[in-house]
Protein backbone atom coordinates (compact mmCIF):
# COMPACT_ATOMS: atom_id res chain seq x y z
CA UNK A 1 0.00 0.00 0.00
CA UNK A 2 1.08 3.55 -0.94
CA UNK A 3 1.31 6.25 1.97
CA UNK A 4 1.48 9.76 0.71
CA UNK A 5 3.33 11.94 2.79
CA UNK A 6 0.94 15.12 3.44
CA UNK A 7 4.40 17.37 4.32
CA UNK A 8 6.48 15.52 1.16
CA UNK A 9 5.73 19.17 -1.27
CA UNK A 10 6.63 21.02 1.42
CA UNK A 11 9.77 19.03 2.00
CA UNK A 12 10.51 18.77 -1.86
CA UNK A 13 10.55 22.63 -2.04
CA UNK A 14 12.83 23.37 0.94
CA UNK A 15 15.19 20.51 -0.62
CA UNK A 16 14.63 22.69 -4.11
CA UNK A 17 15.70 26.00 -2.68
CA UNK A 18 18.69 24.53 -0.82
CA UNK A 19 20.21 22.68 -3.44
CA UNK A 20 21.40 26.00 -5.40
CA UNK A 21 24.83 26.74 -3.69
CA UNK A 22 24.55 30.31 -4.24
CA UNK A 23 21.96 30.58 -1.86
CA UNK A 24 23.90 27.91 1.23
CA UNK A 25 26.55 30.98 0.90
CA UNK A 26 24.12 33.86 0.80
CA UNK A 27 22.40 31.80 4.40
CA UNK A 28 26.01 31.85 5.69
CA UNK A 29 26.67 35.36 5.16
CA UNK A 30 23.13 36.73 6.25
CA UNK A 31 23.97 34.19 9.29
CA UNK A 32 26.58 36.21 10.72
CA UNK A 33 25.25 39.86 10.06
CA UNK A 34 22.36 41.82 8.36
CA UNK A 35 23.58 42.66 4.95
CA UNK A 36 22.09 44.50 2.27
CA UNK A 37 21.22 42.86 -1.57
CA UNK A 38 24.35 45.08 -2.21
CA UNK A 39 26.92 43.80 -0.06
CA UNK A 40 25.55 40.26 -0.18
CA UNK A 41 26.24 40.62 -4.06
CA UNK A 42 29.61 42.27 -3.56
CA UNK A 43 30.69 39.65 -1.08
CA UNK A 44 28.90 36.50 -3.19
CA UNK A 45 30.46 37.46 -6.11
CA UNK A 46 27.35 37.64 -7.77
CA UNK A 47 24.96 40.22 -10.00
CA UNK A 48 22.88 42.16 -6.90
CA UNK A 49 19.60 40.92 -9.35
CA UNK A 50 20.87 37.73 -9.20
CA UNK A 51 20.88 37.56 -5.11
CA UNK A 52 17.88 39.46 -4.72
CA UNK A 53 16.30 36.84 -6.90
CA UNK A 54 17.79 33.87 -4.50
CA UNK A 55 16.99 36.05 -1.32
CA UNK A 56 13.21 35.81 -2.51
CA UNK A 57 13.46 32.21 -3.26
CA UNK A 58 14.75 32.23 0.69
CA UNK A 59 12.47 34.33 2.08
CA UNK A 60 9.36 32.93 0.50
CA UNK A 61 10.87 29.15 1.55
CA UNK A 62 10.84 31.29 5.61
CA UNK A 63 14.93 31.05 5.57
CA UNK A 64 15.53 34.55 5.25
CA UNK A 65 14.01 37.38 6.79
CA UNK A 66 14.65 40.91 5.58
CA UNK A 67 14.13 44.62 6.16
CA UNK A 68 13.15 47.57 3.96
CA UNK A 69 15.20 50.71 4.72
CA UNK A 70 14.31 53.30 2.58
CA UNK A 71 14.21 52.08 -0.85
CA UNK A 72 17.00 49.35 0.02
CA UNK A 73 16.18 45.87 1.63
CA UNK A 74 18.50 44.36 4.35
CA UNK A 75 18.59 40.25 5.05
CA UNK A 76 19.14 38.54 8.17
Amino acid sequence: MLRVDVAAPQRWELYRVLSEPARLRLLALAAEEELSIGELAELLHESQPNVSRHAGALRQAGLLSDRREGRGRSSA
